[in-house]
């Protein structure tokens, strides 16, 4: 699968001072939330709330029953309460384990 990044004229995309336009932020980041599997696939969380803390806590409870690590689950902890953001959260959780929406549906499954 080939990917063609598309930068703007004035910018440099692989000088030391890498300044990208918006546009390459959100292909960059579209990108990168494709081709990254989660850490461990195989652990699935489904949560009803909206609550993105609520999503933090069922991860660390999902990785737990997974029999992981101490020190990975305090790491994924530090990873996520750095994000300031909801969607910040949710990214970070999705980057560690399966995220099953409301409807079912797993937010990391791409269609084939």
């Amino acid at each position: 699968m080939a990917i063609l990044l598309l930068f703007s004229p004035e910018v440099e995309p692989f000088g030391p001072f890498e300044r990208l336009t918006i546009w390459d932020r959100v292909l960059r980041s579209a990108i990168s939330m494709m081709s990254a599997a989660p850490r461990y696939p195989e652990i699935h969380v489904r949560v009803s709330s909206p609550n993105p803390l609520t999503l933090v806590a069922a991860v660390r409870c999902a990785l737990r029953q997974a029999h992981v690590g101490r020190e990975e689950i305090w790491r994924f902890s530090q990873e996520a309460f750095a994000r300031k953001s909801p969607r910040g959260l949710r990214q970070v959780c999705r980057k560690w384990v399966r995220i099953d929406s409301r409807e079912g549906k797993s937010e990391d499954s791409s269609p084939n």
